[in-house]
Parts: C-alpha cells; sequence; structure tokens
C-alpha cells in the first residue's frame, strides 16, 4: 500500500483573501513626520518669513494639488532643495504641514486666520474643509471669536464660504439670524481651542 505523501502548506492554500492592515497607513505616516521632526530623508525645505521647515515632496503633492503641480510639472521648484512661500506665514506654513503628516490640527482664533490663508494658498481642500466648520461652529454659538475683528472674521468667512460643501445660510436661517445684518451683535469669539482631525 502506498504511504500518503504529506501536502506542504503551499498546497493546502487554494483561495484569495484580501487581507487589511487597520494599523499600517497612520503608522507610515507617523513615521514620516518624525523623519520631518528629525530632518532626516526630507527632500525639500520650505521656508515661510525666513524660518524654515522640512518635508517630503511626495507628501506634499499627495494632499495638495498646488504642491503636486510645483514638483512635478517641470517648474523650477521641481529639482529645488529649498522653496520660498510668499503669502503664507511660518505659523500657517507650520500648521499646514503638521495637518498634511498627522491629518489633525488644532484650531483657535488665534491661528485660525493664517491656517486659513495658508489653506488657500497651497490648496489643501481637506484643511480648509475643517477649518470653513470650526468657523461655522464657532459664528453659530454667537458669543465666540471676541478677540478677532469684525473685518478679520467676515474676510475669513467669506474665503470659507467660497466653498460649496457647507450651507451657512440655511443653517443660519434655521436660527434666525442674518450675516447681512448687524453684524457686530452677531460676532463675538471664545478663547477655547478644538481639535478637528479628519476621519
Amino acid at each position: 500500500m502506498p504511504s500518503e505523501r504529506c501536502l506542504s502548506i503551499q498546497e493546502m492554500l487554494t483561495g484569495q483573501r484580501l487581507c487589511h492592515s487597520e494599523s499600517h497607513n497612520d503608522s507610515v505616516l507617523a513615521a514620516l513626520n518624525q523623519q520631518r521632526s528629525d530632518g532626516i530623508l526630507c527632500d525639500v525645505t520650505l521656508i515661510a518669513e525666513e524660518q524654515k521647515f522640512h518635508a517630503h515632496k511626495a507628501v506634499l503633492a499627495a494632499c495638495s494639488d498646488y504642491f503636486r503641480a510645483m514638483f512635478s510639472l517641470c517648474m523650477v521648484e521641481s529639482g529645488a532643495d529649498e522653496v520660498s512661500l510668499h503669502g503664507v506665514t511660518s505659523l500657517g506654513l507650520k500648521q499646514a504641514l503638521e495637518f498634511a503628516y498627522t491629518g489633525q490640527i488644532l484650531l483657535e482664533p488665534g491661528v485660525i486666520q493664517d491656517v486659513l490663508a495658508a489653506g488657500s494658498h497651497l490648496q489643501l481642500l481637506e484643511l480648509l474643509n475643517l477649518c470653513s466648520h470650526y468657523l461655522i461652529q464657532e459664528v453659530l454659538k454667537s458669543d465666540r471669536l471676541t478677540s478677532l475683528s469684525e473685518e478679520q472674521i467676515w474676510q475669513m468667512l467669506k474665503l470659507s464660504l467660497r466653498m460649496p460643501v457647507f450651507f451657512i445660510n440655511a443653517q443660519i436661517s434655521c436660527r434666525n439670524r442674518s450675516l447681512t445684518s448687524s453684524p457686530a451683535s452677531f460676532f463675538t469669539v471664545s478663547h477655547s481651542p478644538l481639535w478637528v482631525h479628519t476621519n
């Protein structure tokens, strides 16, 4: 009687299964952020108001059409080791990079204007979404934003309202308020920060 041949593990496996790691994406991004903090394996230095920030072109291009065009369309900056950014404050750029590498950002009255300007200039759409949502939440609380002038608040709202995903007029009308009347009585600002992050 012939002896039975033992099957190898490979012969026993017949099916296919797509396996997914819950932590891989976050761990890779965290490692890239650590590299950025340590200044290792970075291939570009961004400069705003004479302050320098290390970064990875691939990460920047992945979350910003502005950087994707800069680094992939044969522009002068595509091969540069340092890129000076005008129209962006060092604070705004620092916060924008923090969001790009972590997916979260601490928003508060003292930084929102710089962050919103940086997000708009650098075309960080997800960051703009969060800024707009933060502004709308704060405005609708009616006792927020006292640390900013009316003009600053209106400028930020005008910028955020360019994004069609938010329907602030509908929300405000539900509360029987109008942004077109008596802005002074409508806006005041809390100093409490708000953490917002992507899912």
